[in-house]
């Protein structure tokens, strides 16, 4: 009986964790040259960049990943004033995802992203990127996103514990050794 309950729930999990977030692979593989664009240009405001977050969106819609990481990069050029076409496609592109996965950790990201560039409030917005971070621990643009906040915040014990933390889920990345 063990056994057989430690299987089905060590199972179920393999068969979520292996999962790819979609099965349109045109739009994984946009998403995953948007993320090797910004890691090259480090930049998360180009055309280029949000043209290939679009471009997966468009291809699965309900691939929330590159919804989230567009609001941030909207959110991200807003942050020091606001162009209201930009505006407005933030805001679509966070209710898009809100509809099609409420509380998910990509909602969440992308709403810690909305009020941490656009509203401001860097508690709450690290409030939101902590709930994020229960669902998806491992993610290493949360991380990076939660090291901000907290250095904003003057937090800075948790900042280095947050790069700590990023150096071990991504340690060939040299963004993290040269913070």
């Amino acid at each position: 009986a063990i056994a057989t309950a430690l299987t089905g729930t060590i199972g179920a999990q393999s068969a979520t964790a292996s999962r790819l977030p979609t099965s349109n692979m045109a739009a994984y593989r946009a998403y995953h040259e948007a993320l090797a664009l910004s890691q090259d240009l480090r930049d998360l405001t180009s055309e280029a960049y949000r043209d290939l977050l679009r471009k997966a969106g468009t291809l699965d819609p309900e691939y929330t990943r590159p919804w989230a990481e567009l609001v941030g990069s909207l959110a991200l050029s807003n942050f020091g004033g606001e162009a209201p076409d930009e505006m407005a496609e933030l805001e679509q592109a966070l209710a898009h995802i809100q509809a099609v996965a409420p509380g998910s950790a990509d909602a969440l990201i992308a709403q810690a992203y909305f009020t941490y560039y656009i509203i401001k409030d860097y508690e709450l917005a690290h409030d939101v990127a902590m709930q994020a971070q229960a669902l998806a621990p491992s993610d290493t643009r949360l991380v990076a996103m939660q090291s901000w906040i907290e250095r904003r915040l003057g937090d800075y014990d948790a900042r280095v514990d947050t790069l700590r933390l990023a150096r071990e889920l991504d340690p060939r990345n040299p963004w993290w050794t040269n913070t």
